[in-house]
């Protein structure tokens, strides 16, 4: 395989890399706001 044809490859798959791994960002940040709002609604109804 010529070496101009490596490159767009190489190139998909490192912004696919990238997005997979923001999507997993995002993922984990939004179960962290889920665990932070669980914990506080625990908290509420453990003070009443």
């Amino acid at each position: 395989m010529p070496q101009a044809n490596r490159q767009p490859l190489a190139l998909a798959g490192c912004e696919l890399i990238a997005f997979a791994l923001g999507f997993m960002h995002e993922m984990v940040g939004q179960k962290a706001k889920l665990l932070e709002l669980a914990a506080q609604a625990l908290g509420r109804a453990g003070r009443h």
